[in-house]
């Protein structure tokens, strides 16, 4: 997937637009929508960011859906924990297993509501980030934000790295499966431990390689970034303010809103 998502980012239609609004955007969303005590907002942002990842960002919407169901197999799991086992209440639908009386309270599913809406809202601020806007602009936000150059540059590498490193192990793993070296247990035990410590050779070798070409082209400890992105639009910080102001009083107006006052 992190193929996927760097290849829409590239050929986004947002991706000219401005890095820091969309980084203001969705991180001022993100921290509204997991302070609400309400999850109207929360919803609300989440819609928001979908609509726009998939008219303005032009992702289809298979993929956005995918992409929600990656960690939602997680989330689910956390919900259902929260549902039987937190809040208090008048019971909603109870019943007994094994002799051990499970139930839904009021209060439990108003938690569960609202911790399932912030996760969404929040997953949904962090893929329209990630669908539009390429990681060096991302990194070039951070260089703007005046963090230190060192924090940068390895999150750069690493970056770089980890799917270098991904593609070489899955193409050892294909030449492991073309020689039915995972046919049985005993064989994928041993083919697991060969791509490991083969993949731990290659990784040391590849990082000095990196090393020796960045101080044959004279590195200095810093890499330059270059802005790659448009001004802001009077439009564009128009239409920013208006939403934050939105959702801000929304929050406020909707802070005692929950599942049991919907119903």
């Amino acid at each position: 997937m992190h193929t996927i998502l760097e290849d829409y980012a590239i050929i986004s239609p947002l991706r000219y637009k401005n890095a820091e609004l969309k980084v203001l955007l969705a991180l001022s969303s993100m921290i509204i929508g997991v302070m609400s005590t309400s999850p109207v907002t929360p919803i609300i942002i989440s819609l928001f960011f979908g609509l726009a990842i998939i008219y303005l960002n032009k992702v289809p919407v298979k993929i956005y859906l995918k992409l929600l169901l990656i960690p939602g197999t997680f989330l689910i799991f956390g919900i259902l924990i929260i549902l039987f086992f937190f809040g208090t209440g008048p019971d909603i639908i109870s019943f007994n297993i094994f002799n051990y009386k499970l139930s839904i309270t009021m209060g439990g599913l108003n938690m569960a509501v609202l911790v399932f809406s912030r996760s969404i809202s929040g997953l949904s601020c962090l893929y329209f980030l990630s669908l539009s806007t390429p990681v060096t602009h991302l990194f070039y936000v951070l260089k703007e934000l005046k963090l230190p150059e060192i924090f940068i540059e390895l999150s750069m590498l690493i970056y770089r790295y980890i799917f270098v490193f991904l593609d070489l192990a899955m193409k050892m793993e294909d030449a492991q499966n073309m020689r039915m070296g995972y046919i049985s247990f005993k064989n994928w035990m041993h083919s697991l431990a060969i791509l490991a410590s083969t993949l731990f050779i290659r990784t040391w070798d590849q990082g000095e390689k990196l090393y020796i070409a960045m101080n044959s082209r004279c590195y200095d400890g810093k890499i330059s970034i270059f802005k790659d992105t448009k001004p802001i639009s009077l439009r564009e910080a128009v239409v920013s303010i208006l939403y934050l102001l939105f959702i801000i009083i929304l929050t406020y107006t909707t802070r005692n809103v929950g599942i049991g006052v919907i119903l």
